[in-house]
């Protein structure tokens, strides 16, 4: 009997194009019955959702892409700006040797 009962679902679906809800003991939804051409088109609706979303996600990382090649030619535009400023790149931090005249000279004037 209850095998008919599927049948004649199954009949009146594809006979107006509704759709059916199958729920369980506590009310909640378990199973839906509808015909095949709207079966179609929520699939055809899903798939479409999911290629947008995918089209947005890579518009997101195009427009990341373009926004770290801007900083690298930020950084490297400012490290070449740096270098520009350096005015005599053969400067030495090391301390120079004095010479004994040079000593001699620097007490005599502390005296």
């Amino acid at each position: 009997m209850p095998m008919d009962n599927l049948k004649k679902l199954i009949d009146i679906s594809k006979a107006d194009g509704g759709k059916f809800f199958v729920i369980d003991e506590q009310g909640n939804p378990v199973l839906v019955i509808m015909g095949i051409d709207e079966y179609e088109k929520v699939l055809l609706k899903k798939v479409q959702n999911q290629l947008e979303d995918i089209e947005e996600i890579n518009q997101k990382i195009i427009q990341a892409q373009k926004q770290g090649d801007q900083t690298q030619n930020e950084r490297q535009a400012a490290h070449e700006e740096l270098v520009s400023e350096v005015i005599d790149s053969t400067f030495s931090f090391e301390p120079e040797e004095v010479s004994s005249d040079m000593q001699n000279r620097a007490e005599l004037e502390d005296i």
